[in-house]
């Protein structure tokens, strides 16, 4: 038996240096990799600010405005061509019989009065043809024409017929906005009416109504009759 099989188990005990190396090399990686993940610095903390945001591309768009109502409509076409009568006269004062107005006046009561009158009218003709109430400028010394644009024109009364109480207004113009004169034969009851005036010089006053019936006299509606 030769020495080292006297001893079958020395050579086992003994650490090789490779494995050795090898584990020395693992442990020192080992505890690099520990080391390096224990100091790392931590993730940052997602904030709301930090998401990404999708772009939005804001477009101008021209402002919407309503669509023009029938009313709207007929109100821009006719309106230029309605225009406010002033009209005066002088009348005759009464003088009244009145013991105690002739103590305080005596002689110096006013012989004469100066009436006004208001109404609204509507150009026909572009040299200055005007269509109103005869009422209006019954009995008129003065006639004074205002036009939607500002002018004031003096105007004279060419022709009225108390009994439709209608009358015609001539201003010396040109190129004047005009409407034109409907045929009333064919209105219907229940049809709108849009009336475009002057009420208490308000000048293009509008409002909106109905037919409410065609054919009547002026006797029925508490008119009396100037025909008789």
């Amino acid at each position: 038996m030769t020495p080292t099989d006297s001893h079958p188990h020395a050579r086992s005990r003994r650490p090789q240096p490779l494995a050795l190396l090898a584990l020395g090399a693992g442990l020192a990686l080992g505890g690099n990799y520990l080391y390096n993940n224990a100091n790392a610095p931590e993730p940052p903390v997602g904030r709301a600010g930090d998401r990404p945001v999708t772009p939005v591309l804001a477009v101008e768009s021209e402002p919407v405005s309503a669509p023009a109502n029938s009313v709207t409509a007929v109100v821009q076409k006719a309106g230029p061509a309605v225009v406010r009568i002033n009209a005066t006269r002088t009348t005759q004062a009464n003088s009244p019989d009145n013991p105690i107005a002739r103590y305080f006046f005596g002689s110096q009561m006013p012989r004469e009065q100066v009436q006004r009158g208001t109404g609204s009218g509507f150009i026909t003709t572009a040299n200055g043809q005007i269509l109103t109430n005869a009422h209006v400028v019954a009995g008129a010394d003065t006639v004074t024409v205002t036009l939607k644009d500002g002018r004031n024109l003096e105007g004279r009364v060419i022709g009225a017929d108390p009994v439709t109480d209608v009358a015609v207004v001539q201003v010396e113009a040109t190129g004047l906005p005009t409407v034109a004169i409907g045929d009333s034969s064919s209105l219907q009851p229940g049809e709108w009416a849009i009336a475009i005036g002057n009420p208490l010089g308000l000048d293009n006053t509008v409002t909106t109504g109905i037919i409410s019936a065609t054919g009547r006299t002026s006797a029925q509606v508490g008119v009396p009759d100037k025909r008789a």
